[in-house]
């Protein structure tokens, strides 16, 4: 049932597009251990900006920033322990990584909720 919903929503967000910034969120794969994917046709520094200033205002506790590629950030959301991470995937093309852990378990729908919003926040 996921993977039917997935799907339909992937087709509706290329069909319909999102404004300046595309923005696609994967199938099935995107959804292992917690962990949510997404594209957007953006420049890799720009979203690593963008990112690490709405990490910063996301989290409960200083973020810890990796410059190093491929570039992270780790914080709290929600009590849940996130790390973010941003690629290079094509030219003008990012991909944004998020996983959040609480109590050890994957917390979904935290990984959710924070790449909705640095998706969002980098159109």
């Amino acid at each position: 049932m996921k993977t039917l919903l997935l799907t339909l929503l992937a087709t509706l967000a290329t069909a319909f597009g999102t404004s300046s910034c595309e923005a696609l969120m994967t199938g099935p794969q995107g959804f292992e251990n917690g962990m949510r994917r997404a594209e957007v046709k953006r420049d890799v520094l720009d979203v690593w900006y963008r990112s690490k200033e709405v990490m910063g205002i996301l989290s409960s506790t200083p973020i810890t920033v990796s410059e190093e590629v491929p570039r992270t950030i780790e914080g709290t959301v929600e009590g849940a322990k996130v790390n973010v991470r941003v690629m290079a995937w094509d030219l003008g093309r990012t991909r944004i990584e998020v996983r959040a852990r609480e109590f050890g378990l994957p917390d979904e729908p935290v990984a959710e909720r924070v790449l909705a919003t640095l998706v969002e926040r980098t159109e």
